[in-house]
């Protein structure tokens, strides 16, 4: 049997890579980076989302209307 990978149940990989390009550019700590995923979580709201994974349009909408103010550029 073979093992499941990140993305073979979930499609959190979008929600993650919202989370870590804040990081990088925003310089983000663990306490701050587990409140933003709560907060994309929030956002999100509907499992089907998460589960199927999230486009590029979904994306743009975490960035401006979660993540905001934290990236200045």
């Amino acid at each position: 049997m073979k093992p499941y990978i990140q993305g073979d149940l979930g499609g959190l990989c979008g929600v993650y890579s919202v989370i870590n390009a804040t990081r990088i550019v925003a310089g983000l700590d663990r306490d701050e980076s587990e409140k933003l995923f709560s907060s994309i979580m929030d956002y999100i709201g509907d499992a089907r989302l998460v589960a199927d994974g999230i486009g590029i349009r979904m994306i743009g909408r975490l960035l401006r209307d979660v993540v905001g103010g934290q990236i200045q550029y």
